[in-house]
């Protein structure tokens, strides 16, 4: 059900590469575009930095003016606040104690997508190294992965890439965009193709 260990640990690279480029580092995003056209091939382009693309990464996600796509959970996703609110800080209580971020960290970053992403990578890392992928612990795992795929990620993330594809300016973002849906996409077949055979 969960997949190879070399497939586990394929996705958990993903996954860390889109947190380390919402984090600020463009050239993640790249690698995550090409390791998501190795993985789903002919589906993908792989973007080029150019010298637009710190500008249009800052007025997307960080500012100094309104954000024009916005890498908060909380913005998207209206459901039930407080409930999002109390499970993104479990999130990033569990990426601070794998060491993928900072306690001193602001906590405006409460709900945004770096810990999302990297939770998600620490999940299938987690998994993939277990002795087995036939155990309960292995299934538990699967499960937690699927579910907050499904509750937290898929939920809103959609979205948030369609503002990044209408607002960008540079073909870098758009394309790193673009082939982040294309992943997710593929993610969310996975999950719907397990829940038929199970």
């Amino acid at each position: 059900m969960c997949g190879s260990r070399e497939a586990l640990l394929q996705k958990a690279e993903i996954y860390r590469e889109l947190s380390e480029y919402y984090s600020g580092v463009l050239r993640s995003g790249k690698a995550a575009a090409q390791h998501i056209g190795a993985l789903l091939p002919g589906r993908v382009v792989v973007p080029q930095i150019d010298v637009d693309s710190a500008y249009d990464y800052n007025r997307l996600f960080l500012g100094p003016c309104t954000l024009l796509a916005p890498p908060f959970e909380a913005f998207y996703h209206k459901v039930n606040p407080q409930l999002i609110e109390s499970e993104n800080l479990l999130v990033r209580s569990a990426c601070v104690e794998a060491g993928m971020a900072s306690a001193e960290e602001d906590d405006a970053l409460d709900g945004h997508i770096f810990y999302s992403l990297a939770f998600v990578s620490k999940l299938l890392e987690t998994l993939a190294g277990l002795p087995s992928l036939q155990t309960k612990e292995a299934d538990g795992l699967y499960c937690t992965y699927q579910w907050f795929l499904k509750e937290h990620i898929l939920a809103w993330l959609y979205d948030h890439l369609r503002d990044v594809r209408r607002y960008s300016v540079s073909a870098f973002c758009k394309d790193v965009a673009a082939a982040m849906n294309t992943f997710l996409l593929s993610e969310q077949e996975l999950i719907a193709l397990d829940a038929c055979e199970a």
